[in-house]
């Protein structure tokens, strides 16, 4: 989940994963892709938006290619999903909420 520092509504959570989601994929393809800007348990940091919507898709990218790590195919697909729907939901919240410089996300 993402949480805003104000803790104003529009941040209150942005869900991201499941946890045998993010064990299963997220953190595989993060350490496999060096990724420094995403993980659980870190700031997000609006001066970093453009390199983190870009390691989103990095990961979704990776999570395409490698399916066979998850559950099911459906894991797969929905973590692909989740992902499009942060590209465009981190952003426009973040714009919401100009106050908000860095955003939790664990």
């Amino acid at each position: 989940d993402f949480g805003g520092e104000d803790n104003s509504e529009e941040f209150e959570y942005l869900p991201v994963s499941t946890e045998h989601s993010f064990i299963a994929l997220w953190e595989p393809a993060i350490a496999q892709l060096n990724i420094t800007t995403l993980a659980n348990g870190i700031y997000l940091k609006r001066e970093e938006l453009s390199e983190i919507l870009s390691d989103f898709r990095r990961i979704q990218e990776w999570v395409s290619a490698n399916p066979d790590l998850s559950e099911s195919e459906a894991e797969a697909v929905a973590v692909v999903s989740r992902i499009d729907w942060l590209i465009a939901e981190l952003p426009a919240r973040w714009q919401k909420c100009p106050c908000a410089e860095t955003l939790w996300m664990g």
